[in-house]
């Protein structure tokens, strides 16, 4: 007999989204997440502009 009939198992459930990491808060209140956001901007663009877009924003904060 062919088991054409038998319906086909459904693939896994996908696993519901978890965010990885929670959103931090705006306002760097440690020194290493200052540092951090640093480091972010640079990997995330190596344009020049960058940099001066996050030293004004550092002036702004303080």
């Amino acid at each position: 007999m062919n088991k054409q009939n038998k319906p086909n198992k459904p693939n896994k459930p996908n696993k519901p989204e978890k965010p990885d990491k929670p959103d931090k808060p705006e306002k760097p209140d440690r020194p290493n997440s200052l540092s951090a956001i640093l480091l972010a901007a640079g990997k995330g663009s190596r344009k020049l502009g960058n940099w001066s877009t996050v030293l004004s924003f550092m002036f702004q904060k303080s």
